[in-house]
């Protein structure tokens, strides 16, 4: 998914939209057309109806901040009208002028409101598809590292036995295998020890380097495996990814 982001101009364009429909509206306000057909009341409860869809664009263009700015603009601009030709503000039936004027601002707020919420719901859905992609391209990396490791550790003459911080064995190549004379099923996901038990000069430097005590060390040992003992050369080392 492609995020899309408006441009600059764009912005200026819609904010330059809502200011000329509010001057607009307000202009037939203070200057109404004489039309036969409309009675001239009637006319005036149309244009402040009007008033309602530049201050909803600015709200749902720009947020709660647009959608404001443009409600207190029409605020500024109809209040003296209502008061000098509709009856002012707080008296008899001119109360829906102050009724009008709180509606304004509070479509502002409220639509505003909502378009930021789904906003930022948005980006959080677009932050949750970055990081579930940057997740697969790491799991796809360690894919590809694990086959390249395990092609190098197949291919080595010698044997090679990897584990966890834990001492459980994770991986074997086959030249291991075949000198302990076993399956790679009956030796992964084993403890070391155990797969060594009896060889206790190995496992003890296994567990000097699994608690970083120790960084490498080498030794001389015999491999017993079923009816069979092999002198074997061990290096241990610590492994850093």
């Amino acid at each position: 998914m492609t995020e899309i982001k408006a441009k600059p101009w764009s912005r200026i364009r819609d904010g330059a939209l809502v200011a000329v429909a509010i001057a607009v509206i307000t202009y037939f306000h203070y200057y109404p057309l004489h039309l036969e057909f409309i009675y001239h009341e009637n006319f005036h409860i149309l244009l402040r109806r009007l008033y309602y869809i530049p201050i909803l664009f600015a709200a749902y263009r720009f947020g709660i901040k647009g959608g404001l700015l443009a409600s207190l603009s029409v605020t500024a601009l109809f209040i003296p009208h209502a008061i000098m030709s509709m009856g002012g503000l707080f008296e008899g039936a001119s109360l829906e002028n102050l009724f009008d004027i709180l509606l304004y601002n509070m479509m502002a707020l409220i639509t505003g409101a909502v378009v930021e919420a789904k906003r930022r719901q948005a980006q959080r859905y677009e932050e949750v598809l970055k990081l579930n992609r940057e997740i697969e391209d790491r799991e796809t990396d360690i894919r590809h590292m694990k086959a390249y490791t395990e092609s190098i550790l197949s291919s080595v003459s010698s044997g090679v036995i990897s584990c966890d911080r834990r001492g459980i064995i994770v991986t074997v190549n086959p030249e291991a295998r075949k000198m302990l004379a076993r399956h790679e099923e009956d030796l992964v996901a084993f403890p070391l020890a155990r797969i060594f038990e009896g060889h206790g000069e190995l496992n003890r430097a296994a567990e000097l380097i699994l608690a970083g005590e120790q960084t490498r060390a080498t030794l001389e040992t015999a491999l017993k495996s079923r009816d069979r003992s092999l002198p074997v050369a061990v290096r241990v080392t610590h492994h850093r990814r």
